[in-house]
């Protein structure tokens, strides 16, 4: 017993009723450390003259058969430190049941107090962490997929309160087209291949307004135990997967047609270019005139017409249909199991709102004019690229066929345009018209020849149409420098008839 007392973690004192020692197992007078042996008999005051009123009290409770205790009390010494102790003051008896003095047993605490208030200060930490984290956090049982614990921002996420949560299940608010890869996932952590996994997910809130979250699942226990606890963290990326796609959205599109874009495109005839998506057509178009629109009128005008183009055949296509403009005045439609009978109705469709749709530049009005084409790819050796070509080739045909009574709106409307702008009257360009007609029969012209014959005298000062309006209307005499401007004309109305197929045949004339 004394060996085992002599090795204790508590020191151990035994006094007389007087208080002197009668045995120390271990002895820390304020520092001092004085052998066992050399206190024997020694008055405990003595040996403690600093000692506090409180233990003298403590000694006297005790000397009169109180046991007394304290788990949490300081000892503070003499160099300012303190010591947390424990300890027990009892009293020991005679044989004859007489008190014979006291055994007071004490043990230094300090360390495991430290370590207790470390470990509670590390908890606190972690239950703020928990709780105030940005990032929603939550307790699961992985079989069951039952909430033990979510904190805060977890619920915030999914729009859940406190009383939601005691039955939250996350299969009950995952988005259906999610759930596959989730539970082939989890699959994974059942079987013990993986530990945990992270994957892109939408929930449905309570208001049933679908969010997207990135998920990040780890297993906290063996797969093994009964009961496996999973921590699951959710991060709100709604704004982003937003930002995200008006990104993408942003590099597929066309922003002034707010159709689909080449590049677009080409990622779609190869995606699409499968058997389960035969019958695969392709319609071609593009919009006639253009260039002589952007020449004359300029280029927001041009823009005008593109918009109208896009509007139209968007109102005509289905949603699977995707459209696409992949050059200047050019526009391609990919139709995914789609024949070659009801692209041609597609067609038609478009035609016919095209030819009931008129767009004014300047106080004229022009019918929107398209030029066709479609081909259909219905075997899988077939090169879908050969299809495109036929369908562009289609397109060229009916545009030659069609081009004399587009030319002729196209003319009529820069006619009246140019007349405006260069302040001539409409008699004088008549009487030019009739002059020169009159001229070309007497010379006998063909009648391929008389057309360019009117067409040029009607046309000839095009090229006023890019000259300043100020210029133009001045009624003062011009400046050498605004008469050198005048002087241009010819030369711009060349440029402009060179650069127009409708109009390149009078070009030289014009000069």
């Amino acid at each position: 017993m004394s060996y085992i007392i002599k090795h204790s973690a508590s020191s151990v004192l035994v006094l007389d009723k007087d208080l002197r020692y009668i045995y120390a197992s271990q002895v820390d007078f304020d520092g001092c450390k004085p052998k066992p042996e050399d206190i024997i008999g020694k008055y405990h005051y003595d040996m403690n003259p600093g000692l506090p009123q409180k233990w003298r009290d403590v000694h006297q409770r005790c000397l009169k058969g109180e046991i007394i205790t304290d788990d949490n009390d300081p000892f503070y010494r003499a160099d300012g430190t303190i010591d947390w102790t424990k300890w027990e003051c009892r009293p020991w008896y005679e044989t004859d049941g007489s008190i014979g003095g006291i055994i007071i047993y004490t043990e230094i605490i300090t360390d495991r107090k430290n370590a207790v208030e470390s470990l509670e200060k590390s908890e606190e930490r972690f239950r703020i962490m928990f709780e105030e984290s940005p990032l929603g956090i939550g307790l699961f049982d992985f079989k069951s997929g039952k909430a033990e614990h979510i904190n805060k921002k977890f619920k915030e996420i999914i729009g859940r309160d406190n009383e939601e949560v005691l039955d939250f299940d996350w299969q009950t608010i995952t988005h259906p087209d999610d759930m596959v890869e989730n539970l082939r996932l989890r699959e994974l952590v059942l079987s013990g291949e993986i530990t945990g996994f992270n994957m892109r997910k939408r929930y449905y809130k309570s208001d049933r307004k679908i969010i997207w979250i990135n998920l990040t699942v780890t297993l906290l226990d063996s797969i093994n135990e009964s009961n496996p606890k999973e921590i699951c963290m959710i991060e709100d990326m709604s704004k982003q997967i937003e930002r995200e796609e008006k990104i993408l959205y942003l590099s597929n599109v066309d922003s002034l047609t707010d159709v689909y874009n080449r590049s677009f495109f080409e990622t779609e005839k190869i995606r699409l270019d499968v058997e389960r998506q035969l019958p695969l057509s392709v319609i071609v178009f593009d919009i006639d005139g253009l260039k002589l629109i952007n020449d004359t009128f300029g280029y927001s005008s041009g823009d005008k017409l593109l918009k109208a183009a896009g509007n139209i055949i968007k109102k005509c296509c289905r949603v699977e249909d995707i459209i696409c403009r992949v050059g200047g005045d050019e526009f391609f439609i990919l139709l995914p199991q789609t024949t070659e009978l009801e692209s041609g109705n597609i067609c038609a469709r478009i035609q016919c709102f095209a030819e009931s749709h008129e767009v004014t530049f300047e106080d004229s009005c022009l019918k929107l004019s398209l030029s066709m084409g479609y081909s259909t790819k219905t075997l899988g050796n077939e090169d879908f690229s050969e299809i495109i070509t036929n369908a562009e080739n289609s397109m060229r045909r009916k545009k030659l066929l069609e081009r004399k009574s587009v030319r002729s709106d196209l003319i009529t409307l820069v006619k009246v345009t140019m007349i405006e702008k260069s302040h001539e009257t409409a008699e004088h360009a008549e009487r030019l018209v009739n002059l020169s007609r009159a001229i070309g029969k007497e010379i006998n012209l063909s009648d391929n020849d008389m057309f360019m014959l009117e067409l040029a005298s009607s046309l000839h000062d095009i090229g006023k149409m890019c000259i300043d309006q100020q210029i133009l209307e001045k009624p003062e005499k011009l400046t050498v420098q605004e008469w050198n401007e005048i002087k241009k004309h010819p030369e711009t109305g060349y440029r402009i008839a060179q650069a127009t197929s409708e109009l390149m045949p009078i070009s030289e004339y014009i000069l």
